[in-house]
This record gives structure tokens, C-alpha cells and sequence, in this order.
């Protein structure tokens, strides 16, 4: 959470584990952990940190598959929805 906090300039609450997935690689495993929360406070992006960031639709995440660094944010995503969808419905 330590690493929000250093790039968006908020808190990360409520934190939940989502996902953790491997990817091999040549130079070894890349995992990759994937957190549920509540953002206190708005985010502060520093120029040196990040550029901008965004939220975005599952449609608009879709649309831009190819160009994602990492398409398989896009399926944590879908995943995440269809979790919380099921939540919400109970």
C-alpha cells in the first residue's frame, strides 16, 4: 500500500486481496498482486511519478486490449466486476 501512497499521494482503506498472478519469464517469475479498496483522499499524481491516470469502463478497457502493458489487468478487471456484482446482488 506503500507504493499508492508514493504514486497516487492517497491511502488505500478497506484494503482486500484480489488476485495474485504468475507470469514466467525468462529472467524468472513476474507476480503480479491485485488489491480491492477505498481511496481516502483524492489523488495527488507528482510530475515525476506518473503522467495521469484514469478510470475506466470494462468497455473502454476492452477497446484498448492491444495497447494495455499488461493485458491480463484487463481479465483482473472482468473478474473483479463479476466478484462485486455478486456482492451487491446478495
Amino acid at each position: 500500500m506503500r507504493e499508492i501512497h508514493e504514486e497516487l499521494g492517497t491511502v488505500l482503506m478497506q484494503v482486500k486481496p484480489f488476485k495474485v498472478t504468475r507470469i514466467e519469464l525468462p529472467g524468472g517469475t513476474l507476480e503480479l498482486n491485485t488489491f480491492t479498496g477505498v481511496l481516502r483522499g483524492p489523488v495527488v499524481l507528482e510530475d515525476h511519478e506518473l503522467m495521469a491516470y484514469g478510470w475506466f469502463s470494462l468497455e473502454s478497457l476492452q477497446i484498448m486490449r492491444e495497447r494495455l502493458r499488461l493485458p491480463i489487468l484487463l481479465e483482473h478487471a472482468q473478474k473483479l466486476l463479476i466478484s462485486l456484482s455478486s456482492v451487491v446482488g446478495k
